[in-house]
């Protein structure tokens, strides 16, 4: 009795200790999830869109912590989530939850649909159309289609477009197979004649009144009788085209005209259309008048209307006859003439010629070739006189009496003539090396109405600079020369001097570039020309120097010369623009004042010779300096303001300048 009651105190006292064990453990483990929450870090899942998160399975692949009732707690803050929901795309979303402020954010992404689409008959030219957008171009398609509902429209010029909804599954798949209906359309023939033969696409059709059914697509047709020409047609059906008639009019087959024809250049028009090559196999319409006509400058014309029966074979011989007409060909001096190029003979010359354009031409050796072109009339005779120049006279009959050239100057042409230069023992002023003697110009020849400008100049040597309208000065001789040979090559003329080192070595007087006035040609452009009587003065006989006479070293200019013109005053005091006085009676500019001119000829003192004729005289073949002609705005010397004051020089000068003379050119 009494061990029962000792076992049974013992049993309540194990189960007491057991009891408050379980108790002390179930504290501890609230102890423990309490300071588990107090101290891990937590956040909200958010998962988009609704469809994804309605089904999305979370777990925790990596970090120490448990997920619950949508959100996620762990004792570190970084953690790996890794979602799942059907139709969507898993994710695995490494989060920071000390960087997230409480919110976990997850976009998820829908599966696409894997879809294959295939069209019969294959084609290359069917098209696959989703929401009226091109999918594919051709028969298939094989791919992956964002899901949802789309309409598929399938189109192809030779079956009726077929239109489909289509329900597109997330993650799903999709085959389709479809069968397009081939588009068909009635066709009705119509031929005349009635009983032509038909044949479409390889195969003879007997009854066309009954109508053909043809699929979409190109069609080969032949329709043909024995009587007419066979036609060819391709009928193409779309499936826009659900009915069609066709009218076919067949033509007879046509003549054939076989015409030989003289001469055989003619040009043959058969009903307005042009026939040109071989003549003997001419398609005739049949049963219908046909006009004929053959042309050939010279030559009658031919005219005729005729008709063929079908296949009928007719031949025609057309000879044209010959138009001809008379030339007499004349020239002073006698000459050789050419028709088209032919020696017919020495002038008078009688011509029977074909009424045709013809090129006469008249040559004779040393003249210049006259030519003609004429069209002989029938029955009538014409006449062609020519008088032969010389290439020398041919050319001064072509010459402008003004040119202009690359630089815009302006040169006049000079006619020769005879001159007296230099001046007698008895003229006030006469110097002793204006020899007086008689000279002649045989060449014409062109000069400047104007002094070249340093505009000009400035083209030639940019480093220099410019000073504007101004004559070009400071100059040497040489310098002026070969300016004048820089402006012939840059014309593609010939260089008249020939200069090396610096150093003039010849001229070549034949040559027609550009070069300095010969003194025999200033002289007669300064005193001759369209003169009566030669000026002593640019502006005529008489003293004082009338106003707007020239530039010359006037009371303008008297703080920079030693001696200058009382009472004259020209308005500048020292160069003026080219051209700002009046041109003298050949239309030369600044021939008295402004700028003293480098001439060609080398200087040399005359002797006093016998009494003779000098003719186109350059001076002499060497020297130590040239002539220099004209005044300048520094002369006041009445003396050396006349016209046939001559100086020298071969260095540059603030008061010489330069004008350009041409040759004619030639001879």
């Amino acid at each position: 009795m009494n061990e029962s009651l000792e076992a049974l105190r013992a049993a309540r006292s194990e189960a007491r200790r057991r009891g408050l064990a379980f108790i002390a453990a179930a504290v501890l483990a609230m102890l423990l999830l309490l300071l588990y929450f107090i101290f891990s870090a937590g956040a909200v899942i958010r998962i988009q869109p609704e469809e994804a998160a309605a089904q999305a399975e979370t777990r925790l692949s990596q970090g120490l912590g448990f997920i619950y009732k949508g959100s996620v707690f762990s004792l570190g803050s970084k953690v790996e989530l890794d979602v799942s929901a059907e139709g969507f795309a898993p994710l695995i979303v490494p989060v920071d939850l000390a960087a997230v402020a409480g919110v976990i954010s997850i976009e998820m992404q829908e599966l696409p649909a894997q879809v294959r689409i295939t069209t019969h008959p294959p084609s290359s030219e069917t098209r696959l159309y989703l929401n009226g957008n091109l999918l594919v171009a051709g028969p298939m398609y094989e791919g992956q289609l964002s899901a949802g509902e789309v309409e598929l429209s399938i189109k192809n010029p030779s079956m009726d477009t077929q239109i489909r909804p289509l329900l597109l599954e997330r993650g799903g798949n999709l085959e389709l197979d479809i069968e397009l209906p081939i588009h068909t359309a009635t066709v009705s023939l119509r031929t005349m004649p009635l009983d032509a033969a038909i044949i479409i696409d390889g195969n003879s059709l007997e009854n066309s009144e009954q109508g053909l059914v043809l699929a979409a697509g190109k069609h080969q047709l032949e329709i043909s009788h024995e009587d007419y020409v066979t036609q060819l047609d391709e009928v193409v059906i779309t499936r826009s085209i659900d009915n069609l008639a066709l009218d076919y009019q067949l033509h007879l087959k046509p003549g054939v005209l076989k015409i030989s024809l003289q001469p055989d250049t003619a040009l043959l028009i058969v009903d307005g259309r042009e026939v040109r090559g071989a003549y003997n196999e001419i398609p005739v319409a049949a049963g219908s008048e046909v006009q004929l006509v053959a042309t050939q400058p010279g030559y009658t014309r031919y005219t005729r209307t005729l008709s063929l029966a079908t296949q009928e074979e007719k031949e025609l011989s057309i000879t044209l006859l010959e138009q001809r007409g008379k030339i007499e060909v004349t020239a002073t001096p006698e000459g050789e003439v050419r028709v088209n190029g032919k020696s017919v003979g020495q002038t008078p010359v009688h011509l029977d010629l074909l009424a045709v354009n013809q090129l006469i031409e008249i040559r004779k050796s040393g003249y210049r070739t006259v030519s003609r072109n004429i069209t002989p009339q029938t029955g009538k005779t014409q006449s062609i006189h020519a008088t032969l120049l010389s290439e020398k006279d041919a050319r001064i009959a072509e010459a402008k009496p003004v040119m202009a050239n690359s630089l815009g100057m302006q040169l006049r042409l000079f006619s020769p003539g005879k001159l007296e230069m230099g001046a007698a023992r008895n003229e006030p002023g006469q110097s002793a090396n204006e020899i007086f003697r008689k000279v002649e110009i045989t060449r014409h020849f062109y000069l400047a109405e104007q002094l070249v400008t340093a505009d000009q100049y400035a083209q030639f040597k940019p480093s220099l600079g410019s000073s504007g309208k101004r004559p070009a000065v400071q100059m040497s001789w040489i310098d002026a020369a070969e300016f004048c040979n820089w402006l012939s090559a840059k014309e593609r003329l010939l260089p008249v001097y020939k200069i090396s080192a610096g150093t003039l070595v010849g001229v070549d007087s034949f040559a027609d570039g550009y070069r300095l006035p010969t003194e025999a040609e200033w002289a007669w452009v300064a005193r001759y020309g369209r003169y009566a009587q030669p000026p002593r003065y640019s502006w005529g006989n008489n003293l004082p120097v009338p106003k707007n006479a020239g530039n010359f070293a006037d009371e303008t200019a008297k703080a920079r010369v030693s001696v200058y013109i009382p009472q004259y005053k020209d308005g500048f005091s020292g160069l003026s623009p080219v051209g700002a006085f009046k041109a003298n009676a050949n239309g030369i500019y600044d021939i008295g004042g402004n700028a003293r001119e480098w001439n060609h000829d080398f200087y040399e003192l005359m002797p006093m010779r016998q009494p003779g004729l000098e003719v186109d005289r350059l001076g002499p073949a060497q020297g130590d300096s040239h002539v220099l002609r004209g005044s300048s705005w520094r002369t006041a010397d009445i003396s050396a303001i006349r016209l046939v004051a001559r100086a020298q020089g071969s260095a540059g000068s603030d008061d010489v300048g330069f004008r350009v003379a041409r040759w004619l050119g030639g001879y």
